[in-house]
């Protein structure tokens, strides 16, 4: 099977001069739509408490995401036969507005406009013989300073909640055959368990790190355990979110992809 991995569209016009007909499946690991004005929101909103954005401009923001999302979406779906993605931490316009009162829909829903779209966050699903498994952002402040933050309590808890429900999806399909596990996150790739792979798939720019991560490495400890102890180890795992590391690298048997973001992609091809 033909399969193209998109990078993070993050609403880029670039999408759009993306041939996706050639490809029997599109993947895509999530953050769909513009997310400039959002990411300087919560980086303000955790980092110094403090917002320089107005309500109204930021409600504005989460409306520009999704309109952008939504166009993305419409191209994919109007030039390849399936396409399955995964939530990224730039798509959780229902979560991030809860916060606030607000109310906005969530991917999937999104999605449901768009019968050969389909959000496969904590799912296995069997595509033409291909089995793929869905994992979306989730976070992991396990190589983070709790005190670093304004409102790291908060995160905190959430992270808590994402991990169990992550590591519980991950136990699940341990002992199932999966041929591609298609994850926001990349997984950790510094020194653990005294192994270091040395690779930058999942290498952060430090000026961009929301705290003090360990080696610049911003991967998810999570998915690097489910590659080092799976008994059925996928044959290959696709992701976004740390743009910097996008490449093709192997980890614990297992071929990562890192496909970049905003019109970047990754052709490969899988026996079904």
């Amino acid at each position: 099977m033909k399969i193209m991995a998109l990078g993070d569209p993050h609403g880029s016009q670039k999408i759009y001069q993306v041939d996706l007909s050639k490809a029997d499946l599109v993947l895509i690991p999530g953050d769909i739509g513009r997310a400039d004005e959002l990411r300087k929101y919560y980086r303000e909103y955790y980092l110094t408490g403090k917002v320089t954005l107005s309500r109204e401009e930021v409600i504005e923001a989460y409306k520009r995401s999704i309109d952008s999302a939504k166009s993305i979406l419409l191209y994919v779906s109007s030039n390849s036969p399936q396409t399955f993605l995964v939530t990224g931490n730039a798509d959780e316009f229902k979560k991030g507005a809860q916060r606030h009162g607000w109310s906005f829909p969530t991917l999937g829903e999104i999605c449901r406009d768009f019968p050969n779209v389909k959000v496969i966050d904590y799912q296995y699903v069997n595509h033409g013989g291909l089995r793929i498994a869905g994992l979306p952002n989730h976070f992991d402040f396990s190589r983070i300073s709790r005190h670093l933050l304004p409102r790291m309590d908060s995160l905190i808890e959430e992270a808590e909640r994402e991990k169990r429900r992550a590591v519980d999806f991950l136990d699940t399909i341990r002992e199932k055959p999966v041929d591609i596990l298609l994850s926001h996150d990349p997984p950790f790739c510094g020194e653990y368990k005294g192994k270091n792979p040395g690779l930058k798939v999942d290498m952060i720019d430090s000026r961009m790190s929301l705290g003090n991560h360990h080696d610049r490495h911003a991967g998810s400890l999570i998915i690097r355990e489910y590659l080092l102890s799976s008994e059925s180890w996928p044959k290959t795992l696709v992701c976004g979110h740390i743009h910097e590391g996008k490449g093709i690298y192997e980890v614990s048997g297992v071929e990562i992809i890192n496909c970049g973001s905003e019109g970047e992609f990754v052709e490969f091809e899988l026996p079904c």
